[in-house]
């Protein structure tokens, strides 16, 4: 045997020393993503309720075209669902499958926020007593929306993330599995 090479054994060992940690290491990670999809669920259901507020407010107070009424109709309606989706309604989930999973959820708040920000700014014609002044308008910024968008993408961004991590969980357990279900990799046996 060569000098300064680890015998069979001592490798064996030494491998499954490492799987060991890395077993260890996974198991820690577990629990912060089971932390990470806790306050991912409250941040949900947190948006949700607000998304749903907000725009049933609008709808009461702001709107006077078609078009902003069935814009702030579709927020209030796609934050309710949110939040039903988040509260864990099977209902909810079974008719719409990409609500099941927090990529699902983050894909949903991408889009109520591109709406948010879209309705945002709000155009009022300037007139006069004799009747309206050529194509000059007042732009009225809705910041609450202009705050909701703010939200949406930051949930968003915190569920795509919560999910990615979830998954290199996943694989990474995977992997794991399948290694100490035989020898390592390199190592000989005796």
């Amino acid at each position: 045997m060569k000098e300064g090479a680890a015998s069979p054994p001592i490798a064996v060992a030494a491998a499954v020393g490492q799987d060991a940690a890395l077993a260890g290491g996974i198991a820690l990670e577990q629990q912060r993503s089971t932390k990470s999809k806790r306050a991912a669920r409250v941040f949900d259901l947190i948006v949700g309720v607000s998304l749903a507020a907000a725009a049933g407010h609008s709808i009461a107070a702001e709107t006077n075209t078609l078009l902003e009424s069935t814009t702030f109709l579709l927020l209030s309606l796609t934050g309710v669902v949110l939040f039903l989706a988040a509260c864990g309604l099977s209902s909810i989930r079974s008719r719409a499958e990409f609500l099941d999973h927090k990529a699902g959820r983050a894909g949903l708040s991408f889009v109520a926020a591109l709406l948010c920000a879209a309705a945002a700014p709000q155009q009022i014609p300037v007139c006069t007593s004799y009747g309206y002044v050529g194509s000059a308008v007042v732009t009225n910024v809705r910041w609450p929306m202009i705050a909701l968008a703010t939200a949406l993408l930051a949930n968003g961004l915190y569920n795509a993330r919560v999910s990615a991590r979830a998954s290199e969980l996943k694989k990474l357990g995977q992997q794991t599995r399948g290694s100490q279900s035989g020898p390592a990799k390199g190592v000989p046996l005796v």
